[in-house]
């Protein structure tokens, strides 16, 4: 077996694709406080990921991997057009159904947000296999998280067009190209265990961040559960 389909096989991928919060912001309906809650805790990583990849480029020891890198960067920074890049389309995005800024940028990280960020700072200083699989775990999953916020969003709002997430729907595929490219470079043959066992490591960190995110959306006052 080789090591997509070992990562794709790992329990914890599982586990975040069935977490809770993720299928019921699929089909349930949800308070404009709690659609709150959601946007501005995933603001925190969506802020720092392209730092992450950035310095993740800066360890890495192959080209090859670089420039696999640098495509996923350069889309997340909007292909040379801030306008574009995807911090922007995501606070243009829920500033225009209806949210304000201070609803969801900025706003105080809970635990498990501030595990997820440090754990991308603190291994792309020294650990470029590590931040492989950091960096694979989170896009293997990016389009099926964005979707459910959206979904989650527009049955809150009644707005059916996001473009934050039309923009994923349109780049996931080279996202996905750029990773399953840098796991099957050779240079790392004799690490896949380390790049396996870091991949992981972050699919039960984004399952924290979930579960962290549902609990304070059901203590809300008047939520729906």
């Amino acid at each position: 077996m080789d090591i997509i389909e070992s990562i794709k096989n790992l329990e914890s991928r599982s586990k975040l694709n069935k977490h809770s919060l993720i299928q019921r912001m699929r089909k349930e309906d949800f308070t404009r406080d709690q659609i709150a809650i959601v946007l501005g805790q995933w603001f925190h990583p969506l802020h720092y990921f392209p730092s992450f990849v950035s310095r993740y480029i800066g360890i890495c020891p192959d080209m090859e991997t670089k420039t696999l890198m640098s495509k996923l960067v350069w889309q997340e920074l909007g292909e040379g057009d801030p306008n574009r890049a995807h911090e922007k389309f995501y606070i243009d995005t829920m500033t225009d159904v209806g949210f304000s800024e201070a609803e969801f940028i900025n706003v105080d990280a809970f635990p498990a947000t501030v595990k997820l960020v440090s754990e991308y700072r603190e291994k792309s200083s020294d650990d470029h296999l590590a931040s492989l699989g950091y960096v694979y775990a989170t896009e293997s999953a990016d389009l099926l998280m964005v979707s459910s916020i959206g979904s989650a969003v527009r049955r809150t709002t009644g707005v059916k067009r996001l473009p934050w997430v039309d923009i994923h729907v349109t780049q996931e595929p080279d996202h996905t190209d750029s990773v399953d490219g840098a796991v099957s470079n050779g240079y790392i043959t004799q690490d896949y265990d380390k790049v396996i066992t870091a991949a992981d490591v972050m699919f039960n960190i984004w399952c924290d961040f979930f579960s962290q995110i549902e609990m304070a959306m059901d203590n809300l006052p008047n939520s729906f559960n």
